[in-house]
């Protein structure tokens, strides 16, 4: 087997271990972070060796993607717009206001820390910076010792913070002149990836949520089926 091969069998043998224990590391300090970036690691160069990143880039990129797609894409569908009015719209606050003073307040830090760095590449580290994962402290933010309010305000923030930091992520890498985005210049690029783009992943969101919706009422979708296109919970947000 190739190294691909053997880091793919690898992969979907911890998942499934994670899985198999799962309910019982929530009890613990051991986070899915932490496993899976551990696991990384242990197969990488520093570790056995299975993967190869000048022969293996390809596949892993994909892989990384696909893993972080599916983790960002988990974490937004939980939340309901019940929950952004939670503390008096805490976290509404905290993604409309928190968290472009965050991007600002990384930007200003950067400067004397990274000063090779251009306006616009320190930019990019604050905005990369600021959309925190509370997973990574999933341990602090679910103990019952910490606020019902803060917690829940923590836990939608960081369901929704990464697409919310999205947008300046773009047009700060469409102003670097390096940058292939640059071809397209800033306003090209708010248009086609911001308002273009929101716009036709609204309409299909939601025109999918419909039709699915009433295949569910008319009995025409089978239960296993219907996890093809969405968790049924996002569905009630339409």
């Amino acid at each position: 087997m190739s190294g691909g091969a053997w880091a793919g069998a690898a992969v979907a043998a911890v998942t499934a271990g994670y899985a198999l224990v799962s309910r019982r590391l929530s009890t613990t300090a051991v986070s899915a972070p932490m496993v899976f970036t551990g696991f990384g690691v242990a197969i990488g160069p520093l570790g056995l060796g299975l993967l190869d990143l000048e022969h293996d880039a390809g596949p892993v990129l994909t892989l990384v993607e696909a893993a972080l797609t599916l983790v960002l894409l988990t974490d937004a569908m939980s939340v309901r717009r019940r929950d952004l009015r939670v503390g008096g719209f805490l976290p509404v606050r905290l993604l409309g206001i928190g968290l472009p003073l965050t991007i600002g307040a990384g930007w200003l830090l950067a400067w004397p820390l990274l000063p090779g760095l251009t306006a616009w590449e320190l930019a990019l580290v604050g905005t990369i910076l600021a959309p925190t994962d509370a997973a990574l402290g999933k341990t602090a933010v679910s103990s019952p010792s910490v606020p019902v309010l803060v917690r829940s305000g923590l836990n939608v923030e960081s369901g929704l913070n990464d697409g919310m930091a999205l947008p300046f992520f773009v047009l700060f890498l469409a102003a670097l002149p390096a940058a292939t985005a640059s071809e397209e210049g800033v306003a090209g690029v708010f248009w086609r990836a911001l308002v273009l783009s929101s716009a036709l992943g609204l309409a299909v969101g939601w025109g999918g949520a419909w039709v699915l919706r009433r295949s569910r009422e008319r009995g025409w979708i089978a239960d296993e089926w219907r996890q093809v296109f969405v968790k049924d919970d996002w569905i009630t947000l339409f």
